[in-house]
């Protein structure tokens, strides 16, 4: 695949899925209730989810976040019934969790209830252990120092568990979790190519270009691809089609994308190009693809040349682990035939 003909597939692939639901998934309204007793500590945790680390000086325009303050009337706990998760605020600086507890208690009474995660706000998992701990809360997570990447750190990976199908709207509503949802999408989708890789693992390598892909196996990560782009652009907090959005990147993918440059850097990596070559290859050009269009979107700009070559380098270390994980995988199936089909990648289209 030339990169004029790859332009092209990147371009017009979009057009040729329907990625509406994604849009729809992005657009659906998204409540986040913060709840606690302390009002200094949830309007800093309010702060920091309504704050673009893109755009720190961009006036706070999400309505997703909304506070209730603790104690809270019966009524009140009740309104939060529609909350798509509520955040239960434990702040360092308090004494008594009394106020916190008894409305865990009372939202887990509910019926239907939403997601509650309990937030230690300002205190490290070490520094908690004394504190007794949530009961029944659907998770807890612990944020020190208290800063608006921290937060984004800690909170999201337990966000998406509970909620995965809220990915991109937890990003295109919540300017704060938008770094930390790019990530999570960007390493999805190198996972994603990476094991369909793998699964092909018993086919015939066919190099095009002098690369150790197959035009099958072009087609389907160009493919996976162009999908990441647009769900970065909506979780980045744009809205627009997909060919409004993606068609302007497809140059910046193009710079990003180098897949001879990568499979040359493999050639001198690992011994022979074979399966952990592919593996490798498509987990770092998915992951120099996903970041690069994710600078774009977050800076309006592309990378510099020292950005690349350090990015490349990354991807390449992180790709070359994931193809020793991937292969250690199959070389386990392989002795033991009774392992889960569940575990086997398996080949997706």
């Amino acid at each position: 695949m030339s990169r004029a003909s790859f332009f092209r597939t990147f371009r017009t692939v979009l057009a040729e899925l329907d990625v509406g639901p994604l849009r729809e998934q992005a657009q659906k309204p998204l409540r986040l209730v913060l709840m606690g007793s302390d009002a200094g500590a949830l309007d800093q945790v309010r702060v920091a989810l309504q704050t673009d680390p893109f755009r720190p000086a961009a006036p706070e325009t999400a309505t997703a976040v909304s506070i209730c303050r603790l104690p809270a009337a019966a009524a009140e706990l009740n309104l939060t019934a529609a909350a798509d998760v509520v955040l239960l605020i434990a702040a360092a600086a308090a004494t008594d969790f009394r106020p916190e507890s008894e409305a865990l208690a009372g939202l887990l009474s509910l019926r239907p209830r939403p997601p509650v995660v309990w937030v230690h706000w300002g205190r490290d998992e070490a520094a908690a252990q004394a504190l007794p701990r949530p009961r029944g809360a659907d998770g807890e997570v612990f944020v020190h120092p208290t800063t608006a990447a921290s937060l984004a750190a800690a909170l999201t990976p337990t966000l998406l568990r509970l909620l995965p199908e809220r990915a991109l709207a937890f990003g295109h509503h919540v300017p704060g979790l938008r770094a930390a949802v790019a990530e999570y999408l960007i390493e999805e989708t190198c996972r994603v190519n990476a094991t369909f890789v793998a699964g092909t693992g018993l086919a015939e390598i066919v190099p095009v270009l002098g690369l150790p892909l197959s035009v099958a196996d072009m087609a389907v990560l160009t493919k996976n691809q162009a999908i990441l782009s647009y769900k970065l652009a909506l979780a980045l907090g744009y809205d627009g089609t997909a060919a409004e959005l993606v068609g302007p990147v497809a140059g910046v993918v193009g710079a990003g994308f180098l897949w001879r440059q990568l499979a040359r850097s493999l050639v001198g990596l690992i011994p022979a190009l074979g399966l952990p070559a592919k593996i490798a290859v498509a987990y770092a050009g998915t992951y120099v693809t996903g970041h690069a269009v994710s600078h774009w979107y977050a800076h309006g700009a592309r990378l510099s040349r020292a950005q690349m070559r350090e990015l490349q380098h990354r991807a390449l270390v992180q790709g070359r682990a994931r193809a020793a994980a991937l292969m250690a995988r199959l070389r386990t199936q392989r002795r033991s035939p009774e392992a889960s089909s569940a575990d086997v990648p398996h080949r997706r289209a």
